[in-house]
């Protein structure tokens, strides 16, 4: 008897109020960390360095059938 705490004039058990703790803490935390709408994806993609221009162009292409052969696989997986 007596296990709660008095808000506005209601007994509010203690697991009700630890529960809205947790779901707050909660909904702050992904609202803190999720992306802002809008906002730019930042490109993780070093700059190509190379010696000559036919070097430059075979690591391009290199890349681009090494993105067409994943994305083959995303869509297979699917």
């Amino acid at each position: 008897m007596g296990n709660g705490y008095m808000i506005f004039g209601k007994l509010v058990k203690n697991e009700y109020l630890v529960l809205a703790t947790f779901a707050s803490l909660g909904a702050l935390g992904y609202a803190a960390t999720r992306p802002k709408p809008g906002a730019p994806k930042a490109d993780n993609i070093p700059p190509i360095v190379s010696s000559s221009a036919e070097e430059e162009n075979f690591i391009k292409e290199f890349i681009k059938l090494a993105e067409a052969d994943e994305a083959k696989e995303k869509k297979a997986a699917h």
